[in-house]
């Protein structure tokens, strides 16, 4: 038996020795990604995913020799073979570290590390705007195995600026979650125009990453050691972001078999063994073949009918290569590795028989080629019976890491190496693993009185002060400071980490400098400027946010500790009752679904604590507290003679409060002060600048204070304060792909992450009254939150159409009855209201497939459907299957026309269905674009009823073809019984079910005929 292993060893070590070391350049010690060169590229150039892929092999084979005495020598040679190839493509994006520091702040393609190099020298080969470089993954991969080989014993780093580098890495694919690549097929969106798209392989690659590098210990050279910090919030916005993603691999791919790389070996990173599973069924059922599995679908590359003189296609030329697109035996190595962990010894004997079935042998060894292509003479037959014609390979023999993958399922299949050869961190236990937990939360309060205030509710305590004798409680921004050292370089001209706002996980641990202790309060709470601090209630929901995210996301072995300082005013108002409420769910140990523990803040110098005392010291000052500036001067001329407004100081803001209090006009009294204030901000010079807007934020303040909210959002919109965490809002809902529409304007629309100076710009554009606009900013920062806390609320929500919100959040009879306008409603208030609608808005899918209307979280009252109708108009939500739905009935007419019926409102079927495939985001776009050209809310929910209707009508007679457009006004006015107004009132007034009935027999009526 031992000869026997040794003999295959023995094979796989020549075979591995002829194959990829003899490749290796002895200039910059990479490896070719194959030996041809064609009209798609010269192969002979080193990738870096081609290369990290290709040294898998010769690494994992290094550990068994390792543990044979026979064959230790060769598998330190191995091991020495697999850390040149590293070092060189190391090196060779050393070279471009000030692209790596240009990116982390540009984060455009320019700038972004080059994907390929020349073998022979490691330096670039084309041009910046020559190739699509921006590949995540790659960088990402690149990391993993940096981690693998370096927990292996096979170090990577030597030096101390080497680390450096690393850490840069770190801080380039931080963000991966929202940025836009090329994706492992370097082209993009599959129409090949070069547009990059979020892709779920290159986020999961990261995400990967990110968790293998999280401090991780680089044994250098020098006997020293550098620690890779990496933020974990970073690595929940990609977790967030593969669940909005999974199944599809991004907006124009409905799944891909690049996810093969991300939901098994080497990446494992999904946690959620479910999502995991669907994803992967998918991309088998969608994409494996006899020779392979296809990249995606219509997939046109290397196909005989692509048009090998330009690399993009023209719009409809997509569905030609349905059922004809290449094959690559690359996945079937994949798929055989994954068998082969998941102990299936039949999958992976079944995998391994077909890769060595599909191997070229040249010069007696069997070689791996590229892909499987159907000859020009097999595409009817093919396309007429999908899976039954003989393929050819392509001249690309090998492609060197599918060669790799391959020789690793062989070596699996004959058990000479371990799991944990491959996998020495242990990555591929993390499917199932448990996210979340248990959450500490300290209270912290200012003052005795404050405590003596709070009492009563039982949570435990302590003052500032005593908290202050032995640790210290800081912002998050001195955090983010901190942090910004990570990988700082002058040799290298590098930077460190952006200082970015630090997001709930990071700012949970305690840390340790130089035996002090300091915690951090979290971001949500760092609101100076923001109205929202003092409304209790409002601040009460920020943590219960707070808390359930921690609870759902922590991985860490210690609890996460939550810091809140509370004040006295906190307690006051409205918003006190909620406050006191949620320290009273503290002390029972249940926030919502989080379980929680209430603990005296000393009680965290006894834990476990991060030590950073090889970054620079931190201040040892408490947190600052938020103070009234001091109000001196005002105005004399509060009234309509704006002309004669000018500064005085003898008005005490005492006396301008009484007045606020006192006139029977107050909107008059609050409009006239914000234009004077705005006349004097215009007219004064500098220095009357530093003591009008210190007055201003003076009366801000004490307003806010009394909670007149609409007096304190006035003050906000003329001195022009955003939220902090706006943009931390926007980019909850963004990165999980809603689109923000702020407004009429074509460009007054948000789909990817902005800075919030930015996000103000354009919702002043859209929306210039000043209370609407910081009503609109205002509903972004809770949808945020709602997002943050319960993701699930905005299932089947595509888009954010934030003035109609004003509406329906301004709709009285929707609501409890109120006397007061939306702009005057405590902040909390509008957020009940907004998560009101979220529950009480089914799809219309929904509200006809439930037994009755009592079953669904309806308004009440005697307007309820055109309050459902309103609200579902803003929402346009809809079922899980709505899309597969329109997709089939587009198979059964010209075009489905909405509302005009023109431009983007009419969905042409023949084209859709040449460039999309119905599970694709990108579909699911286009028809909401199309909806988006109706203006009225009430006329688009009707225009998704007729949608339902029609889809009825496809789904009764499956064989019907409609000559023509279905067009939806047809059928919705058709029901109407009337043109008139009240015609159109009792229409929306109307039970859905009914209005179903009607609408079914009506485009029954109108199209059955043509069938």
């Amino acid at each position: 038996m031992v000869a026997k292993r040794r003999a295959r060893l023995r094979f796989w070590l020549d075979h591995i020795e002829r194959i990829f070391v003899t490749r290796q350049t002895a200039m910059a010690g990479l490896l070719p990604a194959s030996t041809a060169h064609t009209v798609h590229g010269d192969y002979r150039h080193a990738w870096v995913r081609d290369n990290v892929y290709s040294l898998m092999a010769p690494f994992a084979l290094a550990r068994a020799l390792k543990r044979d005495e026979e064959f230790g020598a060769a598998g330190v040679h191995l091991d020495g073979f697999c850390r040149q190839v590293m070092r060189g493509l190391l090196h060779a994006m050393m070279r471009q570290a000030d692209k790596v520091e240009a990116f982390k702040y540009s984060e455009d393609p320019l700038d972004s590390l080059h994907a390929k190099y020349d073998a022979e020298t490691g330096n670039v080969v084309v041009a910046d705007d020559g190739w699509g470089h921006l590949q995540l993954d790659a960088t990402g991969l690149f990391l993993l195995q940096l981690a693998q080989m370096t927990a292996a014993g096979v170090g990577i780093v030597d030096t101390r600026t080497e680390a450096d580098f690393v850490q840069n890495l770190v801080h380039y694919i931080g963000p991966a979650y929202r940025i836009p690549d090329y994706g492992v097929w370097e082209r993009g969106h599959k129409g090949n125009h070069g547009v990059r798209e979020i892709n779920a392989s290159s986020v999961g690659m990261a995400k990967a990453a990110l968790e293998a590098m999280s401090d991780l210990v680089l044994p250098l050279t020098d006997d020293a050691a550098a620690i890779i910090r990496v933020a974990p919030d970073e690595i929940v916005r990609a977790r967030e972001t593969l669940a909005a993603l999974l199944p599809a691999e991004s907006a124009s791919k409905e799944t891909d078999a690049a996810l093969f790389s991300i939901l098994g070996f080497p990446a494992y990173a999904v946690e959620d063994a479910g999502l995991a599973f669907r994803t992967k069924a998918l991309a088998i059922e969608k994409l494996m073949g006899r020779f392979g599995c296809k990249r995606f679908l219509r997939d046109g590359h290397q196909t005989a009918l692509e048009d090998k003189d330009r690399l993009h296609y023209h719009a409809g030329e997509l569905a030609q290569f349905a059922h004809i697109e290449c094959e690559w035996p690359l996945f079937f190595a994949f798929l055989g590795i994954d068998a082969a962990l998941a102990r299936d010894a039949e999958m992976l004997e079944t995998l391994t028989d077909k890769l060595d079935a599909l191997a070229v042998e040249i010069d007696g060894d069997r070689l791996a080629p590229e892909l499987y292509i159907v000859p020009a003479d097999a595409i009817a037959a093919e396309r007429a019976a999908p899976g039954t014609q003989r393929r050819i390979a392509n001249g690309n023999v090998p492609l060197y890491w599918t060669q790799s993958l391959w020789v690793i399922a062989a070596l699996l299949r004959d058990k000479l190496i371990l799991p944990d050869d491959l996998d020495p961190l242990g990555r591929r236990n993390r499917r199932g693993a448990p996210v979340g937990g248990d959450v500490d939360v300290a209270i912290i309060a200012d003052t005795a009185a404050t405590a003596d205030i709070f009492a009563a509710c039982g949570a435990p305590m302590t003052l500032a002060d005593m908290f202050a004798r032995d640790a210290t409680i800081l912002p998050q921004g001195d955090l983010a400071r901190l942090l910004s050292q990570l990988g700082e370089n002058a040799a290298l001209g590098l930077s460190g980490r952006p200082e970015r706002r630090l997001g709930a996980l990071i700012t949970s641990f305690a840390y340790e400098q130089s035996g002090r202790a300091f915690v951090f309060t979290p971001s949500s709470l760092d609101v100076e400027r923001s109205y929202l601090r003092y409304d209790g209630a409002a601040f009460a929901d920020r943590l219960r946010a707070d808390i359930a995210y921690l609870a759902r996301h922590w991985t860490a072995p210690q609890r996460p500790l939550l810091v809140v300082p509370v004040r006295a005013d906190l307690a006051d108002g409205a918003g006190g009752i909620q406050m006191r409420q949620l320290l009273a769910d503290l002390a029972r140990g249940q926030v919502g679904g989080a379980r929680v523990k209430a603990v005296a803040g000393e009680a965290i110098l006894d834990r476990a604590q991060r030590v950073i005392d090889d970054l620079a010291p931190l201040p040892t000052h408490a947190a600052p507290t938020a103070a009234a500036v001091p109000v001196n001067p005002l105005w004399r001329t509060l009234g309509n003679d704006l002309e004669a407004a000018e500064m005085v100081s003898h008005l005490a803001q005492d006396k301008l409060l009484a007045l606020l209090g006192e006139t029977d006009d107050r909107a008059v009294m609050i409009e006239g002060l914000a234009r004077a204030m705005a006349l004097g901000l215009a007219r004064a010079d500098t220095g009357g600048r530093g003591s009008v807007r210190r007055m201003a934020l003076g009366l801000y303040d004490a307003v806010g204070r009394r909670e007149d909210w609409q007096a304190t959002r006035r003050m906000a919109a003329i001195i022009g304060l955003v939220d902090e965490r706006l943009a931390d809002s926007m980019k909850e809902l963004v990165v999980r792909f809603r689109t923000i529409r702020l407004g009429a304007p074509s460009d007054a629309v948000i789909a990817k992450p902005m800075p919030g100076a930015a996000i103000r710009a354009k919702v002043q554009a859209a929306l210039p009254a000043p209370v609407t606009a910081i009503l609109a900013e205002e509903v972004i920062l809770h949808l945020g939150a709602a997002m943050k806390a319960d993701p699930q609320l905005f299932q089947g929500v595509r888009c954010i159409r934030a003035e109609e919100w004003l509406d329906i959040l301004n709709d009285a009879s929707a609501f409890a009855p109120t006397p007061e306008p939306l702009h005057a409603l405590s902040p909390q208030t509008i957020a009940d209201r907004i998560r009101a609608v979220l529950v009480e808005t089914p799809s219309v899918r929904r509200v006809l497939t439930s037994r009755s209307a009592a079953n669904l979280a309806l308004p009440e009252g005697p307007q309820a459907w055109r309050i459902w109708r309103a609200r579902l108009g803003v929402l346009t939500r809809v079922g899980p299957d709505f899309f597969d739905r329109m997709w089939r009935l587009l198979g059964q007419c010209d075009a489905i026309a909405l509302g005009a019926g023109e431009g983007p409102a009419r969905l042409d079927a023949a084209l859709l269905r040449a460039d999309h495939t119905p599970g694709e985001r990108q579909f699911a776009a286009r028809v909401e674009a199309g909806l988006e050209t109706i203006a009225d809310p009430l006329y688009r929910a009707l225009t998704l009823e007729a949608l339902n209707a029609a889809a009825w009508l496809s789904e009764d007679g499956p064989h019907l073809r409609v000559r023509g457009d279905i067009a939806l006004d047809r059928i919705i006015h058709a029901v109407v019984n009337g043109e008139d107004d009240a015609a159109w009132v009792r229409l929306v007034n109307t039970p859905a079910a009914e209005v179903a009935h009607r609408m079914r027999a009506a485009a029954a009526h109108i199209y059955a005929e043509h069938g």
